[in-house]
């Protein structure tokens, strides 16, 4: 194999991931929800795209966070279909319940589960994610055990962050950030984290060993939506992913927060648009099939 997929003599788990999503992450999110909803939306069109759904399918919907992605699926397997929406964070899967509710989706039944590990009653035609499977201890035990919950033909379809440094969302703050405040210890790439899934080849391999066939794993030009303007965006930015590494090892001022921002500015003007800001994206699609054991 091209990469060491398990670290010998570890047990590899999601109780950190689980804790964060319960905690300081899925509030963040859950302020944020729907400017993610608004950045995220061209993504959200590509993966739909690709996960190819038709009226009475079973589609799981892994990560589902507040339900954005969720709602759509659900409305184009329609009324005949089902979407098992999963997810581990709390809070958010009490927002995506509101959201269901508010738009009359009878077709959407919410667990709360750890996917890696879970064993649903469902089998799925599709299953797809938006963000979702990157924070896996044991991405390979994870894909498999999705695998095992996906009908013979069934398929797997899911959109991913590409590296890092091909991203400006999640890269501008993070660089500004270590140039104000210093550098941070360097971080494993493929831990589980947003970019996590960024190399094809990797991808690839994971899904190879989890038993998944006709894979493909491509990278895809896109760009993120934020309304407003470059000062809005900055302040945004300065406050999540991996930005928040750098501040656990330097805890900024308040004087060096501000610097951030301004510095961020200048750099999100250059995607400032007449409706708001478009701001450059690499991210992977993957599609694969369970062709059975």
């Amino acid at each position: 194999m091209l990469f060491e997929l398990v670290h010998a003599g570890e047990t590899l788990n999601n109780d950190d991931e689980i804790r964060f999503w319960n905690q300081r992450g899925g509030q963040q999110w859950r302020a944020h929800q729907s400017r993610y909803d608004t950045l995220f939306k061209r993504v959200s069109e590509s993966l739909l795209a690709h996960a190819n759904l038709r009226p009475g399918e079973t589609v799981f919907d892994i990560g589902c966070g507040n339900g954005d992605t969720t709602a759509t699926l659900a409305h184009a397997v329609g009324p005949s279909g089902q979407v098992v929406a999963v997810d581990v964070s709390d809070p958010l899967l009490d927002d995506a319940r509101d959201r269901f509710c508010k738009l009359r989706l009878d077709n959407v039944t919410v667990v709360n589960a750890d996917a890696q590990t879970a064993r649903f009653e469902w089998q799925a035609d599709a299953i797809v994610s938006r963000f979702g499977v990157m924070f896996f201890g044991d991405p390979v035990s994870a894909f498999t055990n999705l695998r095992n919950h996906c009908r013979d033909g069934g398929r797997l379809a899911f959109v991913a962050w590409g590296e890092q440094e091909d991203n400006p969302w999640l890269n501008w703050a993070f660089e500004v950030a270590v140039d104000v405040l210093g550098t941070v210890p360097p971080r494993d790439p493929r831990r589980p984290g947003p970019t996590a899934l960024g190399d094809t080849r990797y991808v690839h391999t994971l899904l190879e060993a989890a038993g998944w066939q006709n894979i493909e794993v491509r990278y895809e030009a896109t760009t993120l939506s934020i309304a407003g303007d470059a000062q809005h965006a900055a302040r945004f930015a300065a406050t999540l992913g991996p930005v928040s590494r750098v501040y656990k090892y330097h805890p900024p001022s308040e004087t060096q927060k501000r610097e951030i921002v301004n510095r961020l500015v200048t750099q999100f003007s250059t995607c400032q648009r007449d409706s708001g800001l478009d701001i450059p994206a690499r991210v992977l699609v993957v599609t694969a099939r369970n062709r059975g054991s």
